[in-house]
């Protein structure tokens, strides 16, 4: 790997802080699209969780820099 990015300018960690906000979110009961049922809410919590940690990976996989802080 060559060069150095900061951690708001990788992919792994965006889709990582996603995936880990929206099992949170699950977990607190928050409803933030209102009109859903409990159900869906689960739904969209699940789908949301699974795209970030795909997103996470797939910026691993494409990653050609470190994170520096």
């Amino acid at each position: 790997m060559e060069g150095i990015k900061t951690i708001f300018e990788s992919k792994t960690m965006w889709g990582a802080a996603v995936a880990l906000l929206s099992v949170v979110l699950g977990w607190l009961g928050f409803d933030l699209w209102t009109g859903f049922t409990e159900e869906t809410l689960g739904h969209v919590y699940a789908l949301t969780g699974a795209l970030g940690a795909l997103f996470a990976v797939y910026g691993r996989v494409i990653a050609t820099k470190k994170i520096d802080h």
